[in-house]
């Protein structure tokens, strides 16, 4: 009996799961061509781009945690029969990733400042403060995928999310080359140009 019962939840968890696990492999794929594309474009390049993203990264996952809240508190609205304040709860939550947003993005812009105290490569400090100030204008649209994200997966729909990944995959290769070599018009940024290229890339 338990066994059987087993079995039936691994049916419904299963299609909620695998969604998830394609968004978490798409990310990880993002930052495999942020750097195979960085890299190619040079070693400085390269080296700012991991300097600036390891002074970012811990500024937007704080925002981003925040808004994860978002995910179980409709899901329990759902579970306690009260749909009629998912919306109410949505609402608020995109209020508060835009408040997140004009909170963390003054953050990042100063924080553009402390790379001449961990490195005296100027080139390499300058690019790193370049690649920060490109991702820090991301960072609205980032927070608001991500409490749309919640309520999405609060409503068991995790589909979504999935489709948005593999597209800001797809999407990410031919930017980043666009933006970082300078293609079709556009100026060679470096690895700055990394994340200009990710008009499509929402979670990080």
């Amino acid at each position: 009996m338990n066994k059987t019962w087993n079995l039936k939840e691994m049916k419904k968890l299963i299609p909620l799961a695998l969604p998830v696990l394609v968004v978490n492999l798409s990310i990880v794929g993002m930052g495999a061509v942020d750097a195979i594309v960085a890299g190619r474009a040079g070693v400085t390049d390269m080296a700012a781009v991991a300097l600036g993203s390891s002074v970012y990264l811990p500024v937007a996952l704080f925002a981003c945690g925040v808004l994860m809240i978002i995910g179980p508190v409709i899901a329990n609205m759902r579970g306690k029969s009260h749909e009629s304040r998912v919306g109410y709860m949505t609402n608020h939550g995109l209020w508060l990733a835009f408040m997140l947003s004009l909170v963390s993005m003054p953050v990042i812009y100063v924080l553009r400042n402390v790379f001449g105290w961990i490195s005296d490569d100027a080139a390499m400090c300058q690019m790193a403060s370049a690649y920060m100030f490109a991702i820090m204008w991301g960072l609205p649209a980032n927070l608001g995928f991500v409490a749309l994200k919640s309520l999405n997966e609060g409503s068991n729909m995790t589909r979504p999310a999935m489709y948005v990944g593999l597209c800001g995959l797809l999407l990410n290769i031919p930017l980043n080359y666009m933006f970082v070599f300078g293609m079709y018009g556009f100026p060679r940024m470096g690895g700055a140009g990394v994340r200009c290229g990710h008009g499509s890339h929402f979670l990080h």
